[in-house]
C-alpha cells in the first residue's frame, strides 16, 4: 500500500496564497497537524518515507517519522507545481480569465505546465509503486497528480483539468491511500 500525506499548514495556506516552489515553513497549526498525523500513520506498516525537498514537507515528514525512525528520502520530483508569477498571490484575487491564460500558457507566467508535472510525478511513481508500506509527503497539486498518475497511463490535459476542478480539496496532513 502507498500512502500520501499533504504537508501541514503554513501561514500562506491559511491566507490562501499560492506557494508553489516558494519555501515556506509550517506554522504552529501545521506543526500540531503533523503531530496528529504521526499518530494516524502508526496504524499503517510504513517502511519507506519519501518527501518533497521543500521545508513544509520535510518538517512534516520529520514529525511523522519521529516514532517510526526511518530514513527519509528527499525527492525533488515531489515538489509542488511551480506557479511562477502567481506564487505569493492570493488565489481569490486571480480571475477565471487569468487562470485560463495560466493553464493555456504557463511559460508566460514562468510556471510549470501540467504535462511537465505529470512527467516528473510519473517517473517517481514508477519507481515506488511496487514498494509496500510507502509514505509520500508532498503538496496538494502534486498529490492530485500522483492520484491521477496511479489511475492513468497517459496524460490528458482536459481530463486532468476536469478532475482537478471536481476533486475535493486535500486538507493539510490528510492521509490518502493510493493502492
Amino acid at each position: 500500500m502507498i500512502y500520501l500525506i499533504r504537508h501541514g499548514e503554513t501561514d500562506w495556506n491559511k491566507a490562501g496564497r499560492l506557494q508553489g516552489h516558494t519555501d515556506i515553513e509550517l506554522n504552529e497549526i501545521g506543526l500540531k497537524q503533523a503531530k496528529l498525523a504521526s499518530q494516524d500513520i502508526k496504524k499503517y506498516n510504513i517502511k519507506h518515507i519519501y518527501t518533497s525537498n521543500l521545508l513544509r514537507a520535510v518538517k512534516t515528514a520529520q514529525i511523522v517519522n519521529n516514532d517510526l525512525g526511518l530514513d527519509i528520502k528527499l525527492d525533488v520530483r515531489l515538489k509542488e507545481t511551480k506557479f511562477g508569477d502567481f506564487e505569493g498571490r492570493l488565489a481569490s484575487e486571480i480571475t477565471p480569465q487569468q487562470w485560463q491564460d495560466f493553464n493555456e500558457n504557463p511559460k508566460n507566467f514562468k510556471a510549470e505546465n501540467w504535462h511537465d508535472l505529470y512527467i516528473r510525478v510519473k517517473s517517481f511513481y514508477e519507481e515506488v509503486k511496487e514498494q509496500a508500506g510507502t509514505l509520500i509527503v508532498t503538496h496538494a497539486g502534486t498529490a492530485r497528480m500522483l492520484l491521477y498518475v496511479a489511475d492513468n497511463d497517459e496524460f490528458n490535459q482536459a481530463e486532468f483539468s476536469r478532475l482537478f476542478k471536481e476533486n475535493k480539496k486535500i486538507a493539510n496532513c490528510e492521509v490518502i491511500k493510493i493502492k
